[in-house]
């Protein structure tokens, strides 16, 4: 069976891996996914940013302060810092996308892996549609079981977060929550 295991980077790292020690037989496969939610409008900034420059290029173009992301020398430091993380390379959609996601799994992945787990990683863009994205992947990857956490990093907390809502109504497959 595949398990397929959906993070914002709320979950909980010990709790998800005592919660899919208990389902995971062996010959199972643990996938981790992190779908990256990029609106159109950070799309349309992040071009306008000139995403696809390298930073040193983006950075004497903008001259002090115009970056568009808050203060200028504050962007200019992250900036810097995540080119220097990627190595060189050039600051890209894709690269950021999967900068954010292996950020945002390395706590849980490690955790799991740490339990004896074999554990594959994904991520995969969205558009405001993050509950069906989550589901087209677990169809994709044939999921037998689906984990997430209660409550996602939303701004509005409720008995469920909405993701996971639509995700309990929607599934063809089990759901198991991992509560936050």
């Amino acid at each position: 069976m595949k398990i397929l295991i959906a993070t914002d980077g709320h979950l909980d790292p010990e709790a998800t891996a005592d919660l899919v020690g208990r389902i995971h037989t062996d010959g199972d496969t643990v996938v981790v996914l992190t779908v990256i939610d990029h609106p159109g409008e950070v799309l349309r900034n992040f071009a306008d940013f000139g995403a696809w420059k390298d930073t040193d290029q983006i950075l004497s173009e903008a001259g002090s302060g115009a970056t568009g992301f808050g203060s200028g020398g504050v962007a200019a430091s992250r900036m810097s810092k995540r080119d220097r993380a990627m190595k060189g390379q050039p600051l890209t959609l894709d690269n950021y996308f999967i900068e954010t996601a292996t950020s945002l799994q390395a706590s849980l992945l490690a955790t799991l892996e740490d339990a004896g787990l074999i554990v594959e990683r994904k991520w995969a863009p969205t558009e405001r549609r993050t509950a069906r994205t989550i589901l087209d992947v677990a169809a994709d990857e044939d999921a037998g079981i689906l984990v997430i956490g209660s409550h996602g990093g939303g701004k509005f907390e409720g008995l469920l977060g909405s993701t996971v809502t639509k995700l309990i109504r929607q599934a063809s497959i089990p759901v198991m929550l991992v509560r936050s």
